[in-house]
């Protein structure tokens, strides 16, 4: 644990891999990342990753928003997760796809 490290809340969303540029459009306007399993070969899949350095009440609401555009749009959400990340020793993976 190190007191500088800026604490966040992270959201994992699976989705079907459909309509791709419209796709892409939710997730920029929402500056959430859209990502492949390298490990599995699921061509029709597709992972969804918010981050959040805010409240709780941010990231919940966030989330909300992305849940509803993705329905309005046709996607079906396969699989969530949440987490609350309180020490990252390797955040420089993350560089150029989500704030570090």
């Amino acid at each position: 644990y190190s007191p500088d490290f800026d604490k966040y809340f992270e959201w994992h969303c699976k989705i079907n891999y459909i309509q791709i540029e419209e796709l892409l459009g939710v997730c920029e306007k929402h500056k959430v990342h859209l990502s492949l399993n390298s490990l599995k070969n699921e061509t029709n899949v597709r992972f969804i990753t918010l981050r959040e350095f805010g409240a709780k009440w941010t990231f919940g609401q966030r989330i909300a928003v992305v849940l509803s555009d993705l329905q309005k749009g046709g996607w079906t959400v396969l699989k969530q997760q949440s987490e609350y990340c309180i020490y990252d020793n390797n955040n420089f993976l993350d560089n150029g796809w989500l704030p570090l």
